[in-house]
């Protein structure tokens, strides 16, 4: 049966961190989109915000692509990305799925600390990442993305991520295994 673990969320909430991890230790191919984006930039470049933005869409439209092209032999695939519910959308009927398919990891935290997160890895963060510049507290929870389990679908898995410890990794890590392997 086709796995597909979706990584989604909050700025700063750990998405590329724990998506990388798992892949890592459970031998499961992953997408991040940042990482995409950043070797687009590279090798193309970007002079205002509208060309990032239409970097970020294209690097979307590459992970939608992969996915594809992976998803349908049968092999697990963890997307990492700060998917729109419009395109978690567009995904799961690119791929022909039940949203009950997919599992999705929801990671969110509180936002002072997420915030304090994303000011601390600002000043690391590639050029693909640094076209709004930083943005205000205020701007940064209007970001948030609100948690919908019933777009979601029922394997969805809120995590809070303010204070993520390595047992809750472990507890995560096992969540993931037990679906890959097909008990959830």
């Amino acid at each position: 049966m086709k796995k597909l673990i979706l990584v989604m969320g909050d700025l700063a909430s750990l998405k590329t961190t724990l998506s990388r991890r798992l892949s890592s230790d459970l031998n499961i191919i992953c997408f991040n989109k940042d990482m995409i984006k950043e070797k687009l930039v590279d090798v193309i470049g970007f002079s205002n915000r509208q060309e990032n933005k239409n970097l970020s869409q294209a690097t979307y439209e590459i992970i939608k692509y992969n996915t594809g092209e992976i998803f349908h032999k049968d092999i697990p695939l963890i997307i990492e990305s700060n998917f729109k519910y419009h395109e978690f959308n567009d995904l799961i009927e690119y791929l022909g799925v039940s949203i009950n398919q997919v599992l999705v990891l929801f990671l969110s935290g509180d936002s002072k600390i997420l915030y304090q997160r994303y000011c601390d890895r600002q000043p690391f963060r590639h050029q693909a990442h640094t076209s709004t510049g930083l943005i205000s507290y205020d701007h940064f929870v209007q970001s948030k993305l609100e948690f919908k389990k019933d777009i979601l679908g029922l394997n969805t898995y809120s995590l809070d991520t303010s204070n993520f410890t390595d047992r809750d990794y472990e507890i995560l890590k096992l969540t993931v295994k037990d679906y890959i392997e097909k008990k959830i």
